[in-house]
């Protein structure tokens, strides 16, 4: 499930729809927005704010995932306070959804937790790390834009430390 529309609902909905997990997977879209935004047949398109009534509809009891966006109509603290109360609505709905949400003001970061929500994802912060590399290292934003992004055929996985390797450094696990 992703809530909310925007640039950025875009720009994830094409990153997932280019990685082989998530290719086929279908997605459901809730948003205050007049109609479906992308011609994607996986893509389901429930109309309306963001609230019990449309999660239930986006059948959250079933999600796997969903990711909580900004809505940027509103000023930046009501934004972040809408995205709070949306992970508790959801987290009170299905504790057992990967909650990722999106925050525009790190100082929030502790309501989210709060919330439970699973990955908490400070857009600005992200942005002023990669801008600060970039500076300093010329042509670092592409290449990690490119080494999180499956439309460049690269994949980044978690998986499980074996017991034995427990504590060393990543270049003696490699």
């Amino acid at each position: 499930i992703i809530c909310e529309w925007n640039h950025r609902a875009k720009a994830v909905l094409k990153e997932l729809r280019s990685d082989s997990q998530t290719e086929n997977q279908p997605i459901v879209l809730i948003a205050d927005i007049d109609e479906k935004p992308e011609d994607d047949p996986l893509l389901v398109f429930v109309r309306g704010v963001v609230n019990e009534e449309s999660l239930n509809k986006a059948n959250l009891a079933e999600a796997n995932t969903i990711i909580i966006l900004g809505d940027d109509r509103v000023e930046a603290t009501a934004r972040d306070a809408k995205v709070v109360l949306t992970t508790l609505t959801v987290e009170s709905i299905n504790p057992g959804v990967y909650s990722v949400v999106e925050l525009l003001d790190k100082a929030n970061e502790p309501d989210c937790n709060r919330a439970n929500a699973d990955e908490i994802i400070g857009g600005s912060e992200l942005n002023s790390h990669l801008i600060a590399s970039a500076a300093r290292d010329h042509g670092i934003s592409r290449i990690v834009s490119e080494l999180l992004s499956s439309r460049y055929c690269n994949e980044l996985y978690s998986m499980p430390v074996p017991k034995d390797m427990t504590g060393l450094s990543f270049f003696d696990v490699f």
